[in-house]
C-alpha cells in the first residue's frame, strides 16, 4: 500500500514468510476463553506510532485502503472503515438495538451517512490514535464474544471521542458470522425505524421494540431469555448470527 513509515506487530502466533518483519508478542494466557481485550491492550502498549490499526488474523486490506485514510485525513481519534465478505457488506458500521436491561443481542448495519450514540465498530478492526487508548483501551473483563467491541465504542464516545467512519477504505473478511444483518434506512431527518433485508430479521427486531414499551414485558423477559431453553432457540432465529 506504500505506507511510508509502519510496524506490524502480532500478539499470538506466526509462522510466515515474512516472520522476520513482524514483531511477536506473545500472550497466552484465558486462550481457551478468547482474551483478545488483553491482547489488543498488549499491542497499543507496545506500538510506536500515534496512529493505529488493530485488525483480526482473518482482514485483508484492499490495496487502496492507505489511500482511502490519505482521503480522509488525519483527523480521527476512533474510526472504523468498510468491511465486506463475498463482495458483501458484513458488521463494519453498526448500531445496537439492544435495550441495557434486556439481553437479546440485536445490531443492526447503520448507513454509512447515519450516525448514532449507539453506533459501534464490529471488533475485527478499529483505528484509532495510540494516545487515547493507551489511557483505558479495551475492558480487560471481557472475552471473545461478550461485546468487548461495542463497549469500547461506547466508552470513548462518552468521554467525547466521536466515533466516526471511514467509507473510502475498505477491507475484506475471509469470514464472518454476520452475513444476514438488516440495515437501517437512512433519514436525514431523524432516527429511522425503517429497516431492508432478511424479513425475519427484521420482524424479531420491531417485535422486540413492541414488546420493550410494556412494563410487564420489560419485567419479566430477562429472566425468560436466560432460562427458557426454546426463547433461546427463538432468539437465535431473529438475530444475526
Amino acid at each position: 500500500m506504500k505506507v511510508p513509515q509502519f510496524e506490524i506487530k502480532v500478539c499470538g502466533e506466526y509462522r510466515g514468510k515474512f516472520k522476520n518483519k513482524v514483531k511477536i508478542i506473545r500472550l497466552q494466557k484465558f486462550d481457551d476463553k478468547g482474551w483478545i481485550t488483553k491482547k489488543k491492550n498488549k499491542l497499543v502498549q507496545n506500538f510506536q506510532y500515534e496512529n493505529c490499526c488493530i485488525v483480526h488474523d482473518r482482514i485483508i486490506f484492499d490495496k487502496n485502503w492507505y489511500k482511502g485514510m490519505i482521503k480522509w485525513g488525519n483527523h480521527f481519534e476512533h474510526l472504523g472503515c468498510t468491511q465486506k465478505y463475498l463482495n458483501k457488506r458484513t458488521n463494519d458500521w453498526l448500531i445496537n438495538e439492544r435495550y441495557f436491561d434486556i439481553y437479546f443481542g440485536f445490531a443492526s448495519l447503520l448507513d454509512y451517512q447515519d450516525w448514532s450514540n449507539h453506533a459501534f465498530i464490529g471488533g475485527q478492526l478499529h483505528i484509532f490514535k495510540k494516545s487515547i487508548f493507551l489511557n483505558r483501551g479495551w475492558n480487560n473483563f471481557l472475552f471473545w464474544n461478550e461485546a468487548e467491541d461495542y463497549e469500547i465504542s461506547r466508552y470513548y464516545n462518552s468521554k467525547g471521542h466521536i466515533l466516526r467512519f471511514n467509507p473510502y477504505s475498505e477491507v475484506n473478511t475471509l469470514s464472518s458470522r454476520y452475513n444476514d444483518i438488516p440495515k437501517m434506512i437512512f433519514n436525514p431527518y431523524k432516527r429511522s425505524n425503517k429497516y431492508k433485508g432478511n424479513p425475519m430479521r427484521i420482524l424479531g427486531r420491531k417485535a422486540y421494540r413492541y414488546l420493550y414499551s410494556y412494563k410487564f414485558f420489560r419485567n419479566t423477559l430477562p429472566t425468560l431469555f436466560k432460562s427458557n431453553f426454546t426463547v433461546k432457540i427463538v432468539k437465535n432465529i431473529f438475530k444475526a448470527f
